[in-house]
């Protein structure tokens, strides 16, 4: 009797150990956080501070000396279904955009995760000034995404931010989906956090999505901020940031609109749609730097004025339209980079660092100044592949 007791308290202890060693290895949740109080800011906004009485009584308030310089604006979704209103938009003003993260923890009792940005939205004023503090201070955080876009506005980013443009959606999402594969539709490449920054080295220059609200309250991409490093130089319109796509080379796909004249007089017009590469040689002679832009296009028709059969698409006629189409760009390129020489004075189109690469040690001084690429020989060169054209009896 007093062996089988004896056995049956052994076996009860070694089963008590067995659980107190297997809760060893389980997961805990001791430090966990409800979702209630935590937020997740999906897009958020920088713009120059616009000075009011009772922002910089908060800013003193808060201990901060300092005069506020930016405005942060952020879109925190609300997580509790069937609340009204679905988006939480708050602008907090501060002298620098890490120090908005303190004065939230006094307005807020939810812990701010900024993790979880999809898109920053940047304001035109701020960009003329140089953002390469703010973009720093993003940088900084482990938990930030490198994948975040960044768009520019034409005005201010908080009015891109509180203008409505679903009840399905909030405006997070919709630019997010809008930069989405944005090469594909367009001939402009999205730009995110990790693109921005490493474009700022030397021999190049970063250009940004410019975003603006039309007549109708929707928000639509209306051109480009080309940028020298980190500061705003200039805003190019949908058929300037076309060019500038091309001759960068960023892989692109888009329409690209013709006309053939026979004796001056109009023939036929239509439109293309083309996917971009190029191609870049760079030489020095005799102290001057030559480069040749070679650019490929290569694509389809899509439209034309006078419709032919097939058998009416003879070499002849293919060839003539890509000789039209080839001039017609190559005199536009032409065109945006004298422009680029005489008035820019900033490589936008991404071409110094093939020289930088070939005498790094002589260039390396030299090569962001507005004397190397204005006294640069530069060449360009289009070709244009129709590889389809459909039928149409």
């Amino acid at each position: 009797m007093r062996k089988n007791n004896k056995k049956r308290c052994v076996k009860n202890i070694f089963f008590v150990l067995i659980i107190l060693m297997n809760s060893l290895f389980l997961s805990g949740c001791w430090d966990s956080v409800d979702i209630d109080l935590l937020s997740f800011p999906l897009a958020t906004g920088y713009d120059l501070h616009v000075s009011l009485e009772e922002d910089q009584k908060d800013e003193k308030a808060e201990g901060d000396v300092k005069e506020p310089k930016v405005d942060v604006t952020s879109l925190v979704p609300t997580l509790i279904p069937n609340i009204e209103p679905k988006e939480q938009i708050e602008t907090i003003s501060a002298s620098n955009v890490a120090y908005t993260r303190a004065l939230r923890e006094y307005r807020d009792d939810s812990i701010y995760f900024p993790g979880t940005l999809q898109v920053l939205v940047i304001g035109r004023d701020l960009a003329l000034q140089g953002i390469r503090s703010q973009t720093d201070s993003l940088s900084r955080l482990s938990v930030m995404p490198s994948s975040l876009f960044i768009c520019l506005s034409e005005g201010r980013a908080e009015e891109i931010l509180r203008t409505p443009v679903d009840s399905n959606r909030n405006v997070a999402f919709y630019l997010q989906e809008m930069f989405n594969g944005l090469n594909d539709r367009i001939y402009l490449k999205s730009t995110t956090l990790h693109d921005f920054i490493t474009n700022q080295g030397s021999g190049k220059n970063p250009i940004v999505p410019v975003v603006g609200v039309r007549g109708d309250g929707k928000i639509e991409i209306t051109g480009c901020g080309v940028f020298e490093k980190d500061k705003l130089l200039r805003i190019l319109d949908i058929n300037d940031a076309r060019k500038l796509t091309l001759l960068r080379g960023d892989q692109c796909i888009g329409y690209i609109p013709y006309e053939i004249k026979h004796d001056g007089k109009h023939f036929d017009e239509g439109a293309l749609r083309l996917r971009n590469s190029r191609s870049v040689k760079v030489s020095k002679e005799d102290g001057k730097w030559h480069f040749t832009i070679q650019v490929f296009l290569t694509g389809s028709i899509m439209e034309r004025e006078r419709t032919f059969r097939i058998r009416d698409y003879t070499p002849e006629s293919i060839e003539e339209l890509e000789s039209v189409v080839a001039e017609q760009v190559q005199q536009e390129l032409e065109t945006f980079v004298q422009w680029m020489q005489q008035d820019l004075g900033v490589d936008c189109i991404d071409i110094c660092r093939f020289a930088l690469a070939k005498e790094r040690k002589e260039l390396e001084g030299v090569i962001d100044t507005p004397y190397f690429i204005c006294n640069a020989q530069i060449d360009v060169e289009t070709q244009v592949t129709i590889q389809n054209w459909g039928e149409k009896e």
